[in-house]
């Protein structure tokens, strides 16, 4: 395949990129027929070849690389800057509009996004029906279809084990991939963004109270009544409330129970009556650990619903001749509210403290299997700056003037940490190089 030449030869200091971009890309475009469109997610730090790779996908796909009418590129920063809800909505049309019509055209278009970790969570819900496994949308087959996030979700710890194994004596091209992966998956569902216990309220019988979570015998999350046999746990398309006994193992075969996240609980809730399902406001379902009222980054929100109040104005008569009573108490329907305090918006709970969040729309994403892989892209050192500035130097044409003391000298002029560390890593990785090159064959 022609794409790894390209990347074996100019992507430097990436080991585990280059067998699983090029191996995922191969078996997907020589299916004829892809279970689903191919999404690939870029994680890592700034300058380390995230939208160096994608270019060179991009050229190996379409002639013209970038500038083909196959390939879409999409910069959150730049394509949707804004965060109020008129141009959340505009481009949520603009997306749901664009990508069809580009793969109508062309059922292998590749669509890069760019700074994904400064997207609107809330627009994830255009993306996802386009890479899910679903044969047909609005009649189009996406399934042959390639998909690029780029983010820098997840960096610093990328940077953390990569320097950890590096001082262990662990060379980079013997980095395993598994090391990497659940970094980044732990990064974007954050340590602790779930429920740990919860409250129904508003549910009639003995369903309502507090529920805890708890594991069963396969080790999958489940929230178990505190006094009664009910189970509230995700069927794999939506949130139950049964009796159902959940320590059986074959019962969990087939389901994909996962604990609540905060922002979930918040929406409205339905129960079966009748072989349908109806809306019932009035049931709240809320984090018993929510985040407490006024602390740094929690949001309220008042929440209001259809309700019976109890009218208090009672008085008495003479019903029988030696008796007296009193007027049984009436109701009438009225709207009630509730405050719901959660983690505002980039945010999200860890323990009771809403802290810095990068990862909502991958948690979305990966709690639904969507991702094909998380791709990690490694710190450069300078070694791997030094084979940077030897590239720019040769497409410049400098091939003669290239020395080892040249290219130290150019990497001489990048940021390096930590900086009294034996094993250094580039802070903006080769974004610099070709500014700093081009400030050298001036002097």
């Amino acid at each position: 395949m022609e794409l790894e030449r390209i990347v074996s030869r100019r992507l430097h200091g990436q080991p585990l990129v280059l067998n699983l971009v090029t191996s995922s890309l191969r078996d997907h475009l020589s299916s004829h027929a892809p279970y689903k469109a191919l999404l690939l997610s870029f994680h890592g730090p700034p300058g380390v070849g995230k939208n160096y790779i994608s270019g060179m996908i991009a050229g190996a796909l379409f002639e013209g690389g970038l500038q083909s009418p196959y390939v879409h590129y999409y910069s959150a920063t730049r394509h949707f800057m804004h965060k109020d809800e008129e141009h959340i909505m505009q481009y949520k049309d603009k997306l749901h509009q664009e990508i069809p019509e580009k793969v109508q055209s062309c059922e292998h278009s590749l669509f890069i996004f760019d700074e994904m970790d400064k997207m609107a969570q809330n627009l994830i819900d255009t993306i996802k029906p386009f890479v899910d496994e679903i044969a047909h949308v609005d009649e189009i087959d996406f399934r042959k279809t390639v998909f690029l996030f780029l983010s820098n979700t997840a960096a610093e710890p990328i940077v953390d084990k990569a320097l950890e194994l590096r001082r262990n004596g662990v060379d980079r091209e013997s980095f395993a991939l598994k090391d990497f992966e659940q970094i980044i998956i732990k990064n974007a569902l954050g340590e602790q963004p779930w429920c740990p216990n919860i409250r129904i309220e508003g549910l009639q019988g003995e369903a309502g109270g507090n529920y805890v979570k708890t594991e069963t015998r396969a080790d999958r999350p489940v929230y178990k009544h505190e006094k009664a046999e009910f189970y509230l746990f995700f069927d794999g398309s939506s949130w139950r409330v049964a009796v159902e006994q959940r320590d059986a193992a074959s019962t969990l075969a087939v389901l994909e129970d996962k604990m609540m996240r905060p922002e979930e609980s918040e929406k409205y809730w339905k129960v079966s009556r009748g072989g349908s399902w109806e809306e019932v406001p009035e049931i709240r379902i809320t984090c018993r650990d929510a985040p407490p009222a006024g602390g740094p980054h929690v949001c309220t929100e008042i929440k209001k619903y259809p309700c019976i109040e109890k009218v208090t104005e009672e008085h008495t008569y003479t019903c029988y001749f030696f008796w007296t009573c009193t007027s049984p108490p009436t109701y009438r329907k009225a709207t009630c509210s509730h405050t719901q305090y959660y983690c505002c918006d980039g945010f999200m709970q860890r323990d009771k403290e809403c802290v810095k969040g990068t990862g909502f729309w991958q948690a979305e994403l990966l709690s639904h299997n969507l991702v094909n892989h998380v791709v990690p892209f490694l710190p450069l050192e300078r070694e791997h700056i030094e084979l940077c500035a030897r590239d720019v130097l040769l497409e410049k044409g400098l091939g003669h003037s290239i020395t080892g003391a040249k290219l130290r000298q150019i990497s001489d002029e990048l940021s390096y940490l930590p900086k009294d560390g034996a094993i250094q890593y580039a802070v903006y990785g080769c974004r610099p190089v070709r500014s700093k090159v081009s400030m050298h064959i001036k002097l």
